[in-house]
């Protein structure tokens, strides 16, 4: 779910067991445990009656608040892989519902039962590979993201499924360029919008978001999975906002500080390096950005990823310390 820098209750118990949603009642809400909650949604399986009782999410909001922009990114993302359809949007009992394509875990629920809790070299960098093609088209259709992190990236379902990653949860998603592609102008304050732990520099000083701030939160994500932690997460003490600014301040100009304990990938640190480049509105290469992972993946063979069955710890990658991470 996104995270909003108001707090509210919880929703509850929006939908019941059983509760058919849409014309002539497609969707039937799942008596199985919620798929998940946040501050202002819940998020339910149901079976879809057009597709032969198939599982599908149902996202129900306790207000309209986010519904209806998650909506238009998601019809903007139609078709692109990394995306799941969006099969509805409409209302039930005066709430609003999106009914989607049902995907698989997070990546903060895999890493965490992952060996040490960190993925290997090969998985690291096929995430890298797959939230660069994920950024690249929504950035493309003029949106910046603005809550990446592990939480919002998601594998498929079944055994095919799980090699392909999804990035969800647009409610905090913002139109950076109008109809014509041009960038928007910035706000001279923008407010934070994100989450704390993964949020750009730039979002920490209230400054406007586009591709660049979605791309050092995707290294974030990429740092934690090697790592199995933040240098701002690190101790038992939760640092403060400001304090977790000025950690990130030090590792743009500096990016071997992100992997204190395993050492920085050669790929991490290049992709910090050319990210500390970006402009506002600047259109990244995501081509010159994708190599150095790909040059990972295509040198680990057909190793699967570290929560495909079977999978074994890959060999490590080169770190700038000169020892495996």
């Amino acid at each position: 779910m996104s995270k909003s820098t108001t707090q509210f209750a919880q929703p509850h118990n929006l939908l019941k067991p059983g509760a058919r949603l849409g014309a002539d009642g497609r969707f039937t809400v799942a008596s199985a445990p919620k798929l998940g909650r946040g501050q202002f949604a819940e998020v339910y399986a149901a079976n879809d009656a057009t597709r032969d009782g198939a599982r599908v999410a149902v996202k129900v909001e306790s207000e309209h608040r986010t519904s209806a922009r998650e909506a238009r990114v998601m019809r903007a993302m139609a078709g692109k892989e990394h995306f799941a359809e969006l099969l509805l949007e409409s209302s039930h009992e005066g709430k609003p519902f999106l009914a989607m394509e049902l995907v698989g875990e997070n990546l903060a629920d895999l890493r965490s039962r992952a060996r040490g809790g960190r993925f290997g070299p090969r998985t690291t960098c096929a995430i890298a590979i797959a939230m660069l093609d994920a950024l690249e088209s929504m950035h493309g259709a003029g949106y910046v993201h603005r809550d990446i992190k592990p939480g919002n990236v998601c594998v498929g379902n079944g055994k095919e499924g799980m090699k392909r990653l999804y990035l969800i949860d647009f409610g905090l998603a913002r139109k950076f360029t109008d109809d014509d592609g041009n960038v928007l102008p910035e706000r001279d304050d923008a407010t934070f919008r994100g989450t704390t732990t993964y949020a750009s520099v730039y979002a920490h000083e209230n400054k406007e978001q586009s591709a660049r701030d979605d791309l050092f939160s995707a290294l974030y994500v990429l740092v934690e999975a090697h790592e199995g932690v933040l240098p701002w997460k690190a101790g038992e003490e939760k640092m403060s906002k400001q304090n977790v600014e000025r950690e990130k301040k030090k590792c743009v100009k500096n990016p071997a500080l992100l992997c204190p304990k395993h050492g920085c990938p050669t790929a991490i640190e290049t992709f910090a390096r050319a990210i500390a480049t970006l402009e506002y509105g600047q259109t990244p290469d995501y081509a010159a950005l994708r190599a150095p992972f790909e040059d990972v993946v295509r040198n680990a063979g057909d190793t699967p990823l570290d929560w495909e069955a079977g999978a074994a710890p890959p060999p490590s990658l080169q770190t700038t310390k000169g020892a495996p991470p």
